[in-house]
């Protein structure tokens, strides 16, 4: 076989891997078996081997690009998930977190959680409903420790993007009539995030999945990673005296944890309203630590550390934008500020912006509001 026809051969494999519903991923040995067959051939006519061109072996064993269609803005009837800079795309009708006794009750997106195994017993549910569900998990541990993302073996690219894909087909109950659902998992290292999806429809499992896109600014105006939680101080008169000065047309907030996008909200008209008047009546100064996070070490260490907060961006008819950054850690930099007013944090500032990204952090309740909240490990004032 000569060196054309080699080539020619393995493109066809490369073409090959593809059906109008996404790849078929083979497996290393399988793909090595394939390759192994072409290169059989590569002796001249007398039987003497030919000198293979190692630039294009190189190029052969790099990853695939996978070729999902990367689909721009929101579609009508979808809305995006995103988290750590990777959006995908749902159905609008679906919620985030919508679990029964740790199990999904409906259509959802399960984000950093995930299903007890023992949870359908003790709440007597003796079968599972038959729903489709994306889970977004961190990857926080080696991919052959997670217990999901240990299923992606395949390296591809996305949108030029290294990733892990795989498959899976897992059974939630035992006995005559398990349950199975086919389950498409892909696994971004670089963005340290897990993507599984779970669904009784194989071909809507692999849809969803394909929608899968990674962003540095997501589609609610939030970058993906912040170096700080700082704000570009407000240039818009007023700002020395309201958070956010002026009428705002607009508004998107962004939660962050240790630096990273956790959840995002591009508000509408009615909500950028309610947000401005609460974030205008807050008080001049500075949260104080609650007194039991600061005997027990808590809240100005680890806590603290993460970062934990809002950025709100507001956007005007014309004019430059302006920015308000709400701290949320445990420490006495629990403030709302615009770069030039600084303002403390009430709780229901923090209800509303956890409420308009549908994310509260873990906890309802910030630590030194309202009389506190429960510590964790059973720790009292």
């Amino acid at each position: 076989m000569t060196m054309e026809k080699q080539r020619t051969a393995l493109d066809e494999f490369v073409r090959r891997q593809w059906t109008a519903t996404g790849p078929i991923l083979l497996g290393a040995a399988a793909a090595a078996a394939v390759v192994a067959v072409v290169l059989t051939g590569l002796t001249d006519a007398g039987g003497r081997a030919e000198r293979p061109d190692r630039s294009a072996d190189a190029a052969a064993a790099a990853p695939q690009e996978l070729g999902w269609p990367q689909v721009e803005g929101v579609p009508d009837g979808e809305q995006v998930i995103s988290y750590r800079g990777v959006e995908i795309l749902v159905p609008e009708a679906w919620t985030i977190d919508d679990m029964h006794c740790g199990n999904p009750a409906r259509d959802t997106v399960i984000i950093e959680g995930g299903s007890s195994p023992g949870a359908l017993e003790l709440c007597a549910v003796s079968d599972p409903p038959k729903v489709t569900v994306v889970w977004v998990d961190r990857l926080d541990v080696p991919v052959q420790e997670h217990p999901v993302a240990r299923l992606a073996t395949e390296e591809w690219t996305l949108h030029g993007a290294p990733v892990l894909r795989g498959q899976g087909s897992p059974v939630f109950l035992e006995g005559p009539d398990p349950r199975r659902l086919s389950r498409e998992v892909l696994v971004l290292p670089d963005q340290e995030v897990v993507v599984s999806v779970e669904s009784p429809d194989a071909e809507e499992a692999m849809r969803l999945l394909m929608t899968t896109r990674v962003a540095t600014v997501d589609s609610a105006g939030c970058p993906a990673a912040v170096d700080s939680l700082d704000v570009i101080p407000a240039t818009r008169a007023g700002a020395a005296e309201q958070l956010a000065p002026g009428t705002p047309t607009g508004a998107s907030v962004c939660r962050y944890t240790d630096g990273h996008l956790v959840r995002s909200a591009r508000l509408g008209t009615d909500q950028v309203g309610e947000l401005v008047g609460v974030l205008n009546a807050q008080a001049e100064g500075v949260g104080a630590a609650h007194p039991a996070e600061v005997a027990h070490g808590l809240g100005c260490t680890e806590i603290a550390l993460e970062a934990r907060g809002f950025v709100v961006h507001l956007t005007y008819p014309d004019g430059d934008p302006a920015q308000v950054l709400v701290r949320v850690d445990s420490c006495d930099r629990q403030i709302s500020t615009n770069g030039v007013r600084t303002t403390v944090v009430t709780q229901e500032l923090f209800g509303v912006l956890a409420g308009a990204v549908d994310y509260d952090g873990g906890t309802s309740a910030l630590p030194n509001l309202d009389g506190g909240i429960e510590l964790p490990f059973g720790l009292q004032p």
